[in-house]
């Protein structure tokens, strides 16, 4: 329930659009076993779904030192199970934020899968490699492609947050979600008058920006 920055405030507002429809019952994967944890009040649980030195996680950590290729999201296993044994539940939709989540979690396994799309793999990679002609790169490309399609293809329903994006996937059902906001806090002071600026948009940490 953070809103610190523009992830945080997309999740937000989607799981307070999704309270007002029906009953919602949020998974939250967590690294470690000793961050599980659980929040009665709002129906949310914090999950290990790792298990460490399996093959699925090596081949994770493997591509995670592969740039980009840490968002393809290898299974886990029983997520599907482990949820179901947490929420004994019919759940009529799973809405997952992220493709790489998706996938992690074998989601579609769950219930019909609403897939919160946010930023397209493929163009991230273009951005961070617009125009190279190295083999690794376009072979990356094409692998990246490929799990994209893949994984939509297993989604319901897609949203994304950029209307451009909804002539990328018009062979689908996809909705225009636009990412809105929240309201400045009042401990906000505006530095801008002050010069030197150095501003940024985005993190610093992104293929695209190094």
């Amino acid at each position: 329930r953070s809103k610190n920055y523009g992830g945080e405030q997309r999740t937000h507002f989607i799981w307070e659009a999704l309270k007002k429809v029906g009953d919602v019952y949020t998974v939250i994967p967590v690294a470690h076993k000793y961050l599980e944890r659980v929040d009665e009040k709002d129906n949310i649980r914090w999950i290990c779904f790792e298990k460490r030195w399996t093959p699925g996680w090596i081949v994770q950590r493997l591509l995670s030192k592969w740039s980009l290729f840490h968002r393809i999201g290898i299974p886990f296993g029983k997520s599907s199970s482990r949820i179901h044994s947490t929420y004994p539940l019919n759940f009529d939709v799973c809405v997952v934020r992220y493709m790489t989540m998706a996938s992690s979690l074998s989601a579609w396994d769950i219930a019909p899968l609403y897939l919160d799309i946010d930023d397209v793999l493929t163009e991230d990679f273009d951005s961070a490699y617009l125009e190279s002609r190295f083999l690794k790169h376009r072979l990356r490309r094409w692998l990246l492609a490929n799990y994209e399609a893949k994984l939509t293809s297993k989604a319901t329903h897609l949203f994304v947050s950029n209307s451009k994006h909804l002539q990328l996937f018009k062979s689908k059902s996809v909705s225009y979600i636009p990412n809105i906001p929240c309201a400045l806090t009042k401990t906000f002071k505006d530095e801008t008058n002050q010069s030197p600026v150095l501003f940024f948009v985005a993190s610093l940490c992104c293929p695209q920006s190094s």
